[in-house]
């Protein structure tokens, strides 16, 4: 019991940055990593604040590292232009979102991201595909990983399975059991991204949509 009560209080502490929903949107939420010996850092340490908000990133070109285009969902009625990566109708849904950290008996500590993204093309889509970064304080990208929406992992494979099992099964470009094909406009699916081999450098991370493409 006392392991487990030391191994929970050395976790990084998450908190919610403001923002709203869009599409290209960016999940961002500051990590203070638990190096203080104050009083005050181990009460904060002792529960993790709920993701609140998605950030709408800065309207424009994506760069090289996380940033997506930020856009208005298209009109239903309207063609997307210059949408060739189909990123610009996949948006993510505010409050619904959590992160946590489990213990993997092969990799230590992980970090798990889940939430729900959603079809806002007036078309069914398929194979959404995310990028999830880990950053450090000045935005530099310290490890990424690429998913396809659909598919999750369970409890007990969170801590069983090692890295390369998990990222096979987040990897399937359908997603778990065809979840990630054939998507209805406004239509939500969940996705999960998972990082093991933390940097200690993390300050925050981020998540976004990669591509897309047209069922239709």
């Amino acid at each position: 019991m006392a392991d487990a009560e030391t191994a929970a209080s050395q976790e990084p502490v998450l908190r919610a940055a403001g923002g709203r929903p869009s599409s290209g949107s960016r999940i961002l939420l500051v990590m203070a990593i638990a190096a203080s010996v104050l009083a005050i850092g181990l009460y904060l340490m002792s529960s993790w604040p709920e993701p609140i908000a998605l950030s709408t990133g800065e309207e424009g070109a994506a760069d090289s590292s996380v940033n997506a285009a930020a856009a208005a969902p298209p009109e239903q009625s309207q063609e997307l232009d210059g949408d060739r990566d189909g990123t610009r109708g996949i948006t993510f849904t505010r409050n619904n979102h959590n992160h946590y950290f489990r213990e993997n008996k092969h990799e230590g500590q992980i970090l798990i991201i889940t939430g729900m993204v959603s079809n806002g093309y007036p078309e069914r889509r398929s194979f959404i595909r995310l990028r999830g970064a880990l950053l450090a304080a000045d935005g530099s990208v310290l490890a990424d990983r690429y998913v396809y929406a659909g598919n999750l992992i369970s409890e007990a494979e969170l801590t069983e399975l090692p890295m390369n099992e998990i990222i096979a099964r987040l990897t399937l470009k359908g997603g778990q059991n065809g979840l990630n094909m054939h998507i209805d406009p406004g239509r939500e699916i969940p996705f999960m991204v998972v990082f093991g081999n933390l940097p200690e450098a993390m300050a925050e991370y981020a998540i976004d949509p990669v591509g897309s493409s047209s069922s239709d």
